[in-house]
């Protein structure tokens, strides 16, 4: 899951995204967070308490000569360790239809209202419980 513009939602809010998307990686775009500043301690506690990350990029940029740096952990970039797979084709092909989305209502709840990929099938879509759909 990547949170970048939406650090200017309430912190609750926030966590009703995460608490919906339940990710197991976490990506932080590092000029979100200079914009809008960091996580609140209430969504780093909830980070903490409820969700099982695999991983966390905590400030993902790309640099000027095209190379992507994720941000110091340990005082290391934590894609370090990756570096050496730069040339190496990852045996996936991921296009523009692969994308999950979260659609949420803009009402007063914010629920999710479906979750799907452009290659899902219509028909198999699921509605999330509770959620009123206009």
């Amino acid at each position: 899951m990547v949170l970048n513009g939406e650090m200017l939602y309430p912190s609750d809010r926030q966590i009703i995204y995460l608490d919906v998307a339940k990710p197991r990686a976490l990506i932080i775009i590092q000029k979100a967070s200079q914009d809008a500043g960091d996580l609140t301690e209430k969504v780093r506690s909830y980070i903490s308490d409820n969700l099982k990350l695999k991983t966390e990029i905590p400030a993902i940029a790309l640099q000027d000569d095209g190379n992507l740096r994720g941000g110091q952990k340990d005082e290391k970039d934590v894609l370090a360790p990756q570096a050496h797979l730069i040339d190496q084709m990852p045996g996936l092909v991921i296009g523009p239809d692969d994308i999950p989305t979260l659609s949420f209502t803009s009402g007063s709840e914010g629920r999710l209202v479906y979750f799907f990929s452009a290659n899902s099938d219509p028909k198999r879509l699921q509605i999330h419980p509770g959620v009123n759909v206009f």
